[in-house]
């Protein structure tokens, strides 16, 4: 009886080893699993601020301060072509919110619509875009901040630039403001030190910068997958 008894007594606990030995292999392999699942689950999709261009005769306009016109002569028309390109470049993939989308004017030719009249640089822009033709979204970007080198050391490059956002809307010869974003801000490179960076010419932190605010701008009116570096955002 002594030997059975001990045989008995042994017996549960093995029995208990062995389960948590089983769990511990499917919780391994569950992990596992689960791991793969979620390296194959796409981002979430972010579903644009505003989604009334489809249908629209569209334009994009710049406006900066003298200053920065000053430093740089070719940042209207530079950013109001890639923003425009960049919608265009949407439309296929994007049928819902920019089908039959049009650009009825060049980026030169909005620039020189603002250099003929410098007039209009007073007026609210709800008051010029009825003047624009045959436009009835007016995307304009108001720039309040653009540089390309840090503000720490004048050796270090950082490009940084900050807007407010707005589309007017036009129709019958009236116009409102439908939508407005204040202080959309990029920063190039992506999550370079506040200090800025070195053994970089400030030209590739000028591209750079207006290629990650045209970024900024299209994320307003087109769906996209959000990556690891927007997570903060």
């Amino acid at each position: 009886m002594k030997h059975m008894q001990t045989h008995l007594g042994f017996a549960p606990r093995a029995l208990f080893l062995l389960s948590i030995s089983s769990f511990l292999l499917i919780c391994t392999g569950g992990c596992n699993i689960l791991g793969a699942a979620a390296q194959v689950i796409p981002p979430a999709t972010i579903q644009p601020k505003y989604s009334g261009l489809a249908g629209q005769q569209v334009a994009v306009m710049v406006w900066a301060d003298r200053g920065v016109r000053t430093d740089f002569p070719d940042l209207s028309v530079y950013l109001t072509g890639m923003i425009q390109n960049g919608l265009k470049d949407s439309i296929k993939d994007n049928e819902k919110v920019l089908g039959k989308m049009q650009f009825p004017y060049s980026a030169e030719s909005i620039v020189r619509f603002q250099t003929d009249h410098p007039e209009l640089e007073t007026e609210p822009i709800v008051n010029v875009a009825p003047h624009m033709g045959v436009v009835t979204r007016l995307i304009y970007i108001e720039i309040e901040d653009f540089s390309t080198r840090s503000r720490m050391a004048t050796n270090l490059v950082r490009g940084e630039m900050t807007a407010t956002l707005r589309v007017i809307e036009v129709n019958n010869g009236k116009a409102k403001v439908a939508f407005e974003e204040n202080n959309v801000h990029a920063v190039f490179p992506k999550k370079s030190p506040e200090e800025g960076v070195v053994n970089m010419e400030p030209i590739v932190a000028y591209r750079g910068i207006l290629g990650e605010f045209t970024t900024e701008v299209l994320h307003r009116f087109v769906p996209y997958q959000k990556d690891d570096m927007d997570m903060d955002k």
